[in-house]
């Protein structure tokens, strides 16, 4: 893949620039690291504990396209004001990489699957499970049933 193709829409992230951080694992189905990233201006390049933190997602079942959506799914959530982290396309060692700034702050603070969080709204967990197990989640959870779900609970 040529560097010059797409210099707008992902960046490619030399072995200099990031960091793989090893003890911090990063659940769910798709291949993730919890990586740090060297952005100039933003920290000292020797200093690594002030890089950007970000969880990095390989597209595992339709890769590269699972990337590109999900990050085109943050950018839809930015537009319609909902709080989204930062996120980009990068290239790293050869693969297009999603990735999502790492915003908790502290250790009580925990990410929760998005799975989760249908079967707290719904307050029925073995629903959701079969739903997930029989892959028919995309024909259940629309954005409209969960815009009118979150909209219940405000």
């Amino acid at each position: 893949m040529k560097r010059n193709s797409f210099p707008k829409l992902f960046r490619f992230l030399k072995r200099e620039i990031f960091i793989v951080v090893n003890d911090f694992s990063v659940g769910g189905d798709a291949p993730k690291d919890f990586i740090k990233v060297y952005h100039y201006g933003k920290s000292k390049r020797n200093n690594t504990q002030k890089w950007i933190k970000y969880i990095a997602k390989t597209g595992h079942k339709w890769y590269p396209n699972e990337s590109i959506m999900e990050h085109l799914l943050n950018c839809v959530g930015k537009e319609l004001d909902l709080m989204m982290s930062h996120s980009e396309l990068a290239i790293i060692s050869g693969q297009l990489r999603f990735l999502s700034a790492y915003f908790l702050d502290n250790q009580q603070q925990v990410l929760v699957h998005g799975i989760d969080i249908y079967a707290g709204l719904l307050s029925d967990t073995e629903f959701v499970e079969q739903i997930e197990q029989q892959q028919l989640a995309r024909e259940f959870f629309t954005f409209q049933i969960s815009k009118n779900r979150l909209g219940r609970r405000t």
